[in-house]
């Protein structure tokens, strides 16, 4: 899945300091440290790494709209993009 689909980084929603994690298009490295070095208000970690366990992972309530604030903003992610997101979590969220 591509960020630009989304609009996460591309319509200023996490771009900058704006409002983390911050997602930047030019630097997956970057991205990918902010995803995973961030807590969400109750403690959880935005993106587990290691887990198996999607449901271990803020991103994967907030992506659904059920908690927090539903992302992305307007429209929701199809089945499709959060079967993708949630293979990965559920890989352990590796750099790749």
């Amino acid at each position: 899945m591509e960020f630009e689909q989304t609009n996460c980084a591309a319509s200023g929603c996490h771009s900058g300091n704006l409002n983390p994690p911050a997602m930047d298009l030019t630097s997956p490295s970057l991205t990918y440290k902010s995803l995973t070095d961030f807590k969400s208000s109750n403690g959880q970690p935005y993106v587990s790494v290691g887990s198996t366990n999607p449901k271990a992972s803020a991103i994967s309530c907030n992506l659904r709209h059920q908690c927090g604030v539903g992302m992305p903003l307007g429209d929701k992610l199809g089945a499709n993009q959060l079967d993708v997101i949630d293979t990965w979590l559920a890989c352990g969220a590796p750099f790749n």
